[in-house]
């Protein structure tokens, strides 16, 4: 995967995570609050529960745990170092008292309590996966989740032509960049082609589990 390199502790608090990711230092804040932007235009409120799936050193994240009531936000990431940043930040920024929940994982098995989420994002994760990983995607997070769940899997092309393992999770929209514009300021003409489409996927309960 692309962000398998490993920060030191050196390297973390002069937040050289910040010229690994997308847009780097010149866009780190616009990034990360147009996710909440755009989540909020998808009907999340302050007292839903989301999971930041891929949450890196919660570069959205930050702005998710400011919006939502205390304790709703779930951040996991299978790298050791972001999320060692990821805390690192919630610290600093006096975000503890919100009580997030920040953990590393593998294979996208979700925490406990994640299924008390009913949004979901995966930002810039799955882009980054092989089909192996994908396929765990979709079988834990489809597991991980309550019935209802929303789950948003942004830089969606790779679905064409993937074959979809049975599971939980049904595709329900894809939303083209026509449809929102949160992404316009932060994101070149080249990346917001890659960001789209985003797609939207359902947790639906096993009697209606399918492939599509």
């Amino acid at each position: 995967m692309k962000y398998d390199i490993e920060l030191t502790h050196e390297q973390i608090l002069k937040k050289q995570y910040k010229q690994l990711l997308g847009g780097k230092r010149e866009h780190w804040e616009m990034r990360g609050k147009a996710q909440l932007d755009f989540l909020k235009s998808q009907g999340l409120r302050e007292d839903h529960c989301l999971i930041d799936i891929g949450c890196g050193p919660i570069r959205a994240g930050e702005y998710f745990i400011q919006f939502l009531d205390t304790g709703n936000y779930i951040g996991v990431d299978y790298n050791k170092s972001f999320i060692e940043a990821a805390k690192m930040v919630a610290a600093d920024k006096s975000l503890d008292a919100k009580r997030p929940l920040i953990e590393q994982v593998q294979d996208f098995a979700l925490p406990e309590g994640a299924s008390s989420a009913v949004y979901a994002i995966a930002f810039s994760v799955l882009n980054h996966c092989d089909d192996s990983q994908r396929r765990s995607f979709f079988r834990n997070v489809g597991d991980g989740l309550a019935v209802g769940a929303k789950v948003f899997v942004t830089h969606a092309g790779w679905l064409d032509g993937f074959a979809v393992p049975q599971s939980r999770l049904e595709l329900v929209r894809r939303i083209g960049e026509a449809d929102v514009r949160f992404f316009d300021a932060a994101w070149s003409s080249e990346d917001r082609q890659k960001l789209f489409p985003i797609a939207e996927f359902v947790v639906r309960d096993r009697a209606s589990e399918r492939t599509f």
